[in-house]
C-alpha cells in the first residue's frame, strides 16, 4: 500500500464511531416518550452556487408528502437543515424512514442540489477502488464524499 493509501486509511479510521454528512436523502426517525417532542433531524443541501428560493420536501414510506420546509434562500457550499419531526399541521410523524428532495431556484432557474445527510460511521474498508467508508445505515461511501463530520 502507498503511503497515500496508508495516510487515507488512518485518516479514515479516526471517523469511526463519528457521524458523516454525506449524500443521500433518507431521514429516520423514532417514537418520543410519552408526551415528548420528536428528535430533531439535522441534514444538509449542498449548492454550487446560491439560491434565492430552496424548498424541501419530506416524503413517507407510501410517497406521501408530509412535510414542506420553505428554508428560503441559501448560500453556495455545504448548508445545515434540521426537520423537527412534524408534519404540516405541526403533529409528530410515525417513527420510521422518510426521504427528502431539494428544488432550489434563482427565479425561474433551477439550480442544481445535493441532498445530504448525516450517518454514523461504523467500519473502514481499503479495496482496488480505494478508501471506504461502511456506515451504520448499511451505505458505503468514498472517503471523498464525506462533507462533514462530528
Amino acid at each position: 500500500m502507498s503511503q497515500t493509501g496508508s495516510n487515507q486509511v488512518l485518516q479514515a479510521a479516526s471517523l469511526i464511531g463519528s457521524h458523516v454528512l454525506s449524500p443521500g436523502n433518507t431521514l429516520t426517525t423514532t417514537t418520543p416518550a410519552s408526551g415528548a417532542d420528536p428528535t430533531p433531524q439535522a441534514f444538509g443541501v449542498e449548492l454550487p452556487g446560491s439560491a434565492a428560493d430552496v424548498q424541501i420536501k419530506i416524503v413517507d414510506a407510501s410517497g406521501k408528502t408530509v412535510r414542506t420546509i420553505d428554508a428560503g434562500s441559501m448560500n453556495s457550499g455545504v448548508n445545515a437543515v434540521t426537520w423537527d419531526g412534524k408534519d404540516d399541521q405541526g403533529n409528530a410523524v410515525p417513527a420510521g424512514s422518510y426521504t427528502f428532495t431539494v428544488a432550489a431556484a434563482n427565479g425561474s432557474t433551477a439550480v442544481s442540489s445535493t441532498a445530504l445527510t448525516f450517518a454514523q460511521v461504523a467500519a473502514v474498508k481499503q479495496g482496488a477502488s480505494g478508501v471506504t467508508l461502511e456506515l451504520g445505515s448499511g451505505q458505503s461511501i468514498g472517503l471523498s464524499d464525506v462533507r462533514m463530520y462530528l
